[in-house]
């Protein structure tokens, strides 16, 4: 039987409030390379942080057309068709609380999707990483970005962790 497991590497960007979320984008890639990348049509921008706005609002791409969280939910599912995703997040808490919301709830997702999310931070501190040596992102809160930097420190780590680092 084939081996359909894959690593996915992702972030979300979001406009956060005590008691509540909204995805602002995401991205994600897989282990052979291929990428997804979303704005949501359904943040308030007005909810936002001055921070968020300057840091991430105004930075989103102007040429990609903003989707309903459903549209983005069904494309996820088609990004990952036929796969068994290994997720892989830093920072992941929110990460994984934003994409489950996504997938409209736990129950409500693949029911081989994983019911958890890899935590890069975490395996930072597993290893005793030197955090002198996290590389720094190339550009800090674009959601793709930030997931192609998840997938190049997670590939430093298991070099680290195989005595290559």
């Amino acid at each position: 039987m084939k081996d359909d497991r894959v690593k996915v590497y992702f972030d979300t960007e979001f406009i956060a409030k005590p008691f509540h979320l909204e995805l602002i984008s995401i991205g994600m890639v897989r282990e052979d390379g291929k990428t997804y990348y979303a704005i949501s049509s359904e943040f308030d921008p007005n909810n936002a942080k001055p921070w968020v706005k300057e840091n991430v609002i105004a930075l989103l791409e102007p040429e990609i057309t903003p989707k309903a969280i459903a549209q983005i939910r069904e494309e996820i599912l088609l990004f990952l068709a036929h796969r068994t995703p290994e997720f892989w997040a830093y920072y992941a808490s929110f990460d994984w609380v934003i994409f489950s919301w996504i997938m409209q709830d736990m129950n409500a997702m693949p029911a081989h999707y994983p019911k958890y999310c890899n935590d890069l931070r975490q395996e930072i501190a597993r290893l005793k990483f030197p955090k002198n040596e996290i590389p720094r992102a190339h550009n800090k809160h674009n959601a793709l970005n930030d997931a192609l930097w998840n997938q190049q420190l997670h590939q430093l780590l298991i070099d680290f962790e195989q005595g290559r680092g």
